[in-house]
């Protein structure tokens, strides 16, 4: 159905037309492009040429469907959609997260991948709109994972057991990993439904953390990390050596250590030395 009679879009452009200096046929024409486009979005050199209006009404137009809460923008690259459009495709996504989550609960979620061929639509274009819902808080994304606000992912008791006892002659070693190769063969070998799943939400859930060919258990991770940023706190900087005689390790483990928090965004080479990045929260994730 076209857009130019609807009463709805011509009342809510009428609303702001007297300080927005536009009319509300040219924001029910502008309406009309944006729906067009579906979970693509429409840029303002698109929504003006098909609109047939300049950009500069198209921005106006653009800006009072907004506040009447009919578009919602999209990033990189900028771009418009329909906020009905957003809406069924939450609905859509949260109904297919649930369905995950009440059948698979140890499951972080579904990737932007599943939901594409759930949803029947290109990834690329699903992941401008998944990442704007996110950013509104509708829905929330982990670990390369999307899942609904809240969920909080559990194993079940033969997957929880088989990690704790993986673990567990390690317990009390400052830094005694285990090797990832060898925690997929005991994973491959056991007879434990989905312990492969179960492993990739623990890990990013930040539960385990893979730190180059070692695998740590969170809590390990952020006692490291603890001492790591009160150290460098107190000398500026941390040599390689120094981070072995503060973790009472080796080099085999400090040097992935180091560049795990380097890639994790806590720390920052400097020549020799690892100083703290700027902005990274102490103890933050």
């Amino acid at each position: 159905m076209g857009i130019i009679g609807d009463d709805a879009v011509i009342a809510d452009a009428e609303a702001v037309s007297g300080t927005m200096l536009v009319g509300a046929s040219e924001c029910a024409a502008v309406y009309d492009a944006i729906v067009a486009a579906g979970i693509f979005g429409a840029n303002e050199a698109a929504i003006a040429a098909a609109a047939n209006l300049d950009r500069t009404h198209v921005a106006r137009c653009i800006a009072a469907l907004s506040a009447a809460g009919r578009v919602r923008e999209l990033c990189r690259p900028p771009a418009v959609i329909a906020a009905d459009a957003a809406d069924d495709l939450l609905a859509r996504t949260a109904e297919r997260l649930r369905e995950r989550h009440t059948e698979r609960p140890w499951h972080m979620g579904l990737t932007s991948f599943a939901l594409a061929q759930a949803h029947s639509v290109p990834e690329a274009a699903l992941v401008r709109v998944l990442t704007a819902l996110v950013g509104r808080g509708q829905l929330a994304y982990r670990g390369g994972y999307y899942c609904t606000p809240g969920f909080s992912p559990r194993l079940t008791a033969e997957q929880q057991q088989f990690f704790e006892l993986a673990f567990a002659a390690d317990a009390g070693a400052p830094a005694g990993p285990l090797l990832l190769r060898e925690l997929r063969t005991r994973i491959k070998s056991s007879a434990v439904p989905e312990l492969r799943q179960a492993f990739e939400t623990l890990v990013a859930s930040g539960a385990l953390a893979q730190v180059g060919e070692f695998v740590y258990p969170g809590a390990q991770i952020a006692a490291i990390r603890t001492q790591l940023e009160s150290a460098i706190e107190q000398r500026g900087g941390i040599s390689v050596a120094q981070f072995r005689t503060l973790t009472g390790t080796s080099r085999k483990y400090a040097v992935p250590l180091l560049e795990y928090f380097d890639a994790t965004g806590v720390t920052l080479r400097d020549g020799d030395l690892r100083v703290l990045r700027s902005g990274a929260l102490p103890g933050g994730p």
